[in-house]
């Protein structure tokens, strides 16, 4: 059998305490979702389909329905309020606290219908995400939502009357109601063969559960690639020239596995809490003759679940290594870079030898020519007639005058030079010891050291 879905659609305007930023929240579509009673001589399996009608309804009208709309648990029928949610927009905005997703007088309406909790505000505003089951007052609740870190979110919370289940389903575009319900079977029992039936709501968080399985399961094979890749390149050393990509790389994987690895426990979460449902489902609802239709679903959602349970188990090993796989290759980067900046200290190392030599080389040539050289341009100064005749002096009287120049001057240079070293070594010595702090000494510095 296949059912159609209604659905009434609306723009709303996110509420809050920060009324101005969230203003600045794009609208999101509100819609109520109906899923509609299939015969009540039907029984066995129902099939969803793919169209979905929607109509259009404002948050008034939604409140007005909630509130008028009070025989809805006796006619047997799924009831959902659907809001489309877009992440990206709440971690572009600064907020006190996550708002709530839509306003606060249908919220309230929403809790006097009994479709949420107001501890439901609390799984909301957490973002590391969550789920939960509870039966109380002949009242079955189911709530989860995935972690919000900017990856594929849904928030769900139904609850289960004797008649008739209501809930509220919030998602970004990964989980579109649509996609995920085609042509999936449910069960259409009768219930305790009173003349109403009652459709299988637990069948939405199984969806959700196996969609997130395989989102899980797709985002680490590709990080699984992504890893390989890099140890391809650095064992073989083709990323040697290119380190501070790899690096860079390394920690995007890094933080993609803190990604899958929270998104991994919150499987985990939700298949522990969804078979804890069946079991309480069936010890509420099995008939004392054994023959209520609705506690026999229980065990094939149940090995639905268990399926993808183990499928999600099997991702754990991988991603308890990748944390070592990703060390191991940080590693290998830090040696690489580590080798190339002793090849580089040893290249410079042998350009200086090099240099050294050749400074080595000139002042060598320099003390063998500079005595001759001075000597040569001392005796070529017109002070000295080497030409001179007989009984005339060979140099002239005013030689002292070069000597009184020369000596004062030269020890004025050497005492310049000696005073500009003396200052460059102090500048030199004050910005080392500003870089690298001297060790505490004082005792009473000591036992502050201590304490903290």
């Amino acid at each position: 059998m296949d059912l159609s879905l209604k659905t009434r659609t609306t723009d709303t305007v996110q509420p809050g305490k920060d009324a101005e930023s969230e203003q600045k929240l794009s609208a999101r579509r509100l819609g109520y979702i109906e899923f509609p009673l299939p015969p009540v001589n039907t029984l066995g399996h129902a099939k969803f389909i793919e169209q979905i009608e929607q109509n259009p309804l404002d948050e008034d009208g939604v409140i007005r329905w909630l509130q008028g709309n009070r025989d809805w648990n006796a006619s047997g029928k799924i009831q959902l309020l659907v809001q489309e949610w877009d992440t990206a927009s709440i971690h572009d905005q600064s907020f006190s606290e996550t708002p709530l997703p839509f306003s606060r007088p249908v919220f309230d309406a929403l809790i006097t219908s009994h479709w949420l909790t107001a501890e439901w505000a609390s799984l909301w505003r957490n973002d590391a995400g969550g789920c939960g089951t509870s039966f109380q007052g002949g009242v079955a609740r189911f709530s989860l939502q995935t972690p919000n870190d900017g990856g594929p979110f849904c928030s769900l919370s139904v609850a289960s009357f004797q008649h008739g289940t209501g809930g509220v389903f919030i998602a970004d575009h990964n989980f579109q109601l649509s996609p995920l319900l085609a042509h999936q079977e449910y069960y259409v029992p009768h219930f305790f063969n009173d003349g109403y039936t009652k459709m299988d709501f637990a069948l939405l968080p199984i969806v959700v559960f196996e969609w997130h399985v395989a989102h899980t399961a797709k985002r680490l094979t590709e990080l699984k690639r992504r890893i390989s890749k890099i140890e391809t390149e650095v064992g073989s050393g083709q990323g040697s020239a290119n380190l501070s990509h790899l690096s860079s790389d390394l920690n995007s994987c890094s933080s993609a596995h803190l990604f899958l690895d929270r998104r991994w426990h919150f499987e985990l979460t939700l298949a522990g809490d969804l078979l804890k449902y069946f079991d309480t489902f069936a010890q509420v609802h099995v008939h004392p003759v054994g023959t209520d239709p609705q506690a026999r679903y229980a065990p094939s959602s149940r090995q639905r679940v268990q399926f993808h349970l183990q499928l999600s188990e099997a991702l754990g090993y991988d991603i308890k290594v990748l944390p070592r796989r990703i060390e191991l290759q940080q590693t290998a980067i830090r040696n690489l870079v580590d080798v190339a900046i002793a090849n580089s200290t040893r290249q410079i190392a042998m350009e200086t030898r090099r240099d050294s030599s050749s400074m080595k080389t000139v002042a060598i040539l320099t003390l063998i020519f500079l005595p001759g050289t001075y000597v040569a341009a001392l005796f070529s100064m017109s002070m000295f007639n080497w030409q001179a005749s007989s009984g005339e002096p060979v140099y002239s009287r005013y030689l002292w005058v070069y000597f009184l120049i020369t000596i004062p001057l030269t020890i004025l240079v050497v005492a310049v030079w000696f005073w500009w070293f003396r200052l460059q070594d102090k500048s030199y010595k004050h910005d080392v010891e500003a870089r690298v702090p001297l060790p505490v000494t004082s005792p009473e510095l000591l036992d502050k050291t201590k304490v903290q």
